[in-house]
């Protein structure tokens, strides 16, 4: 089927011929008298230690992640993350598709240490196969002090895109920043979607005027896209990760239901 190719290019279906153990334990594992007993097992997964104390502070298991997201493979795209793991679900249909993971970034290139996306993503056909836009997406990454950057993209009904990022603290203190989308344009620097997964502080745009619309625009969108106040976010930052992370599949891209 089209479709399928279609996905098959995309990088959204697992290889085959790939292989792909499933997690197992074996003799040697259980003799194994240093290995923590909370160490996953799934291939891989032991390069990122941070991520796996920041889960183990929430009382995430992988295993549980297992149980929402049923994949744990290698991945490598182009937007926010070029190599690492991820423990993912796909779900497909004829206009539109989901796509949730949690991910786990290779440490050399990220300043990041773990990364939860959940999204709806619109398929749109051109005049030389398809194109996607997410239709509505929320990501969370998550640093090593447990702050959080909140991106939040929905689609146009011109079939544009518009966003606004957010940092939030420990103690749950939301500050607008200046990774804000309108009409697939990046308000900072007035050129396309910029794919960057470190945003800056507003006090960093040197032109006021520009900050300003930053904010208003950021929080006008909160508020229209998602039916939300900075309050709704206002929420200690590794408790947010934690409820995005661990949300059901049944949860969607709500945002709302989430929190």
């Amino acid at each position: 089927m089209a479709i399928e190719r279609f996905f098959n290019r995309l990088g959204l279906r697992r290889d085959p011929t790939a292989l792909h153990p499933e997690p197992h334990i074996t003799h040697a594992d259980l003799e194994e008298p240093k290995r923590d007993e909370m160490t996953p097992r799934f291939p891989g997964i032991d390069q990122y230690p941070e991520a796996l104390r920041f889960l183990r502070s929430q009382n995430i298991t992988p295993e549980q992640l297992a149980n929402i997201y049923p994949d744990f493979e290698p991945y490598a795209e182009s937007e926010f993350d070029r190599s690492g793991h991820a423990f993912r679900y796909l779900g497909t249909g004829s206009e539109k598709y989901r796509l949730d993971r949690v991910i786990f970034p290779e440490k050399e290139n990220y300043d990041y240490i773990l990364a939860a996306q959940r999204e709806m993503r619109r398929i749109l056909p051109t005049r030389i196969g398809f194109a996607t836009i997410p239709d509505r997406s929320i990501r969370v990454n998550v640093y090593p002090d447990t702050s959080v950057a909140l991106f939040l993209r929905a689609a146009t009904l011109s079939n544009r895109v518009d966003g606004a990022t957010f940092i939030i603290d420990p103690e749950g203190n939301p500050r607008v920043t200046d990774y804000a989308v309108r009409d697939s344009r990046m308000i900072h620097r007035k050129h396309g979607y910029e794919e960057r997964p470190q945003p800056l502080e507003l006090s960093e745009v040197q032109d006021p005027v520009v900050a300003i619309d930053i904010a208003d625009f950021s929080m006008e969108f909160l508020e229209r896209a998602w039916g939300m106040t900075e309050m709704d976010i206002a929420i200690p930052s590794a408790e947010l990760a934690r409820k995005i992370i661990t949300a059901p599949v049944e949860a969607g891209v709500n945002l709302r239901m989430m929190v």
